[in-house]
């Protein structure tokens, strides 16, 4: 019997299509491998992402001056020590023959005004006093207290909350010497030391939570 024999073509042409499987075999394993790849990837991406909140800028809140009328002005300023003759003079107060140096601003008006909050807070203190009238006392935070003298009244009592702007109470009068009528005294302790409230009026919320 007559052995048949492949074609010279044959093999190589077997050869070829064995080649040609393996390689699209390989091709899509692995593409579907870079795709599940892939799916997970945003899979585990979106878990992460999904509650994050964008960052927003939001500007620093500034401290608000104790009033909102234009015609209140400064009678006396607080009392720096290194400051010139000239400032120094603007800050001393003079009372029975005795002279003080000024712990705050001294606020005065010719008509009544309402004496508004700084800053949100606290009112740990109402008390009258002799000399200065009727005085509030608002803490911000445990190292930030306003004090506001002078007020002639107030519907404010001790542990209710006031918020940044709210009226405390009206101007009113004082035994210091004054310009004009209708007085606020204004004093600011941080870290229990007195600041100057003008300079504290250019700081923000911010530095005093640090």
């Amino acid at each position: 019997m007559k052995k048949r024999k492949l074609r010279p073509f044959v093999l190589p042409t077997i050869y070829m299509l064995t080649i040609s499987v393996f390689f699209i075999s390989i091709l899509f394993i692995g593409s579907k491998v870079k795709k599940e790849d892939l799916l997970d990837y945003h899979f585990v991406t979106s878990v992460f992402t999904k509650n994050i909140s964008p960052v927003i800028n939001v500007e620093n809140e500034t401290i608000s001056k104790p009033f909102d009328k234009e015609n209140v002005t400064i009678s006396k300023y607080f009392y720096n020590k290194d400051a010139d003759d000239t400032s120094k003079e603007s800050s001393i107060i003079y009372y029975e023959n005795t002279y003080m140096q000024n712990t705050g601003v001294l606020y005065s008006s010719d008509e009544e005004f309402d004496v508004l909050a700084s800053l949100s807070g606290t009112v740990t203190n109402i008390k009258d006093d002799e000399i200065l009238g009727k005085v509030v006392y608002i803490e911000y935070n445990t190292k930030t207290t306003l004090v506001y003298y002078s007020l002639e009244s107030t519907n404010l009592k001790i542990g209710d909350e006031v918020e940044q702007g709210s009226v405390i109470g009206k101007s009113g009068t004082n035994k210091l010497e004054n310009e004009k009528k209708y007085s606020l005294l204004m004093e600011v302790y941080i870290n229990g030391n007195l600041v100057n409230p003008l300079d504290f009026f250019e700081m923000n919320v911010e530095e005093l939570d640090n």
